[in-house]
């Protein structure tokens, strides 16, 4: 059995998979690397914790599709700032 197919039958991982926020969650962690900044300079740069910016990129649920959207607006704007 491929490693996908053991994700898909985790109910808990399709939930997120399946979510919005799980787009949401890629997008983030896409931009903090396109950053070329260190882990802990982005969350800074956020105004978020370390453990704050960990739950965006992996997907918490409990996060409102609102607060997904400003982080990646956050983001979009850092990375507009780093490359002026």
């Amino acid at each position: 059995m491929a490693l996908y197919d053991t994700f898909r039958q985790n109910k808990d991982l399709r939930k997120i998979l399946k979510s919005k926020k799980f787009k949401y969650s890629e997008q983030i962690m896409r931009l903090r690397i396109c950053t070329g900044l260190e882990f802990e300079e982005v969350a800074k740069r956020l105004d978020m914790t370390s453990a704050e910016l960990i739950e965006y990129e992996y997907c918490n649920l409990t996060i409102s599709l609102k607060q997904y959207r400003q982080a990646l607006q956050r983001l979009y704007d850092l990375v507009k700032e780093l490359s002026s």
